[in-house]
């Protein structure tokens, strides 16, 4: 009888340590499974931001566009020749994809945002190709006049008020301008647009 419980107990603890050493060798494979994983998840971050943004940037030329304004100094069929400040005349080049919004036809003096894909040659002048010409009016006469911000009536189309560029003209009640915007408006009454160059 003795023996036979000596027995039991004897298999009692060697099933005892069988299930110690099991666990605790499940728990090191756990960790280093938990340790690669970690691993794994470090590495698709460090590597999927960049692939993301090559794929959106060769998804959508027009998500890459760059906006250039300038003001409008010859037109012709081919092209438009604008004088854009510190970067100097920049020539943009016309083609059938070249889009007009704002206005039907350009003329000289109008301030113009021309979106193109980025790519500007290094001749005198400068060239580039138009994908969109924007020239955003907002005619009317000054009515109320604030620091940087005036009140413009523009007839039956209400008044707006414009936030003035740094390099804005002195204005006063009366004056009758022409202002061009980035044909960005807010919806409040009356509605509030950004002035990127003023003409009196």
């Amino acid at each position: 009888m003795k023996k036979m419980i000596i027995a039991l107990l004897l298999v009692i603890v060697i099933v005892a340590v069988a299930a110690v050493a099991y666990h605790a060798v499940s728990g090191v494979r756990t960790a280093e499974t938990q340790e690669q994983a970690v691993q794994q998840t470090d590495n698709i971050a460090e590597d999927g931001p960049t692939a993301v943004l090559q794929v959106e940037e060769g998804a959508d030329s027009a998500e890459t566009a760059v906006e250039l304004t300038g003001t409008i100094v010859e037109v012709t069929e081919e092209y438009v020749l604008l004088d854009a400040g510190e970067q100097g005349q920049v020539q943009a080049n016309l083609t059938d994809d070249t889009m007009l919004d704002g206005v039907e036809t350009l003329s000289v003096g109008q301030v113009a945002i021309v979106r193109f894909d980025g790519k500007m040659t290094r001749s005198l002048p400068a060239q580039i190709t138009a994908l969109h010409i924007g020239v955003y009016e907002v005619k009317g006469t000054v009515t109320a006049v604030e620091e940087g911000r005036v009140t413009v009536d523009r007839g039956e189309s209400g008044e707006v008020v414009l936030t003035l560029p740094q390099d804005a003209p002195q204005l006063a009640v009366g004056d009758v301008i022409t202002a061009y915007t980035t044909a960005v408006s807010t919806l409040s009454m009356p509605p509030q647009m950004n002035a990127i160059a003023i003409v009196k």
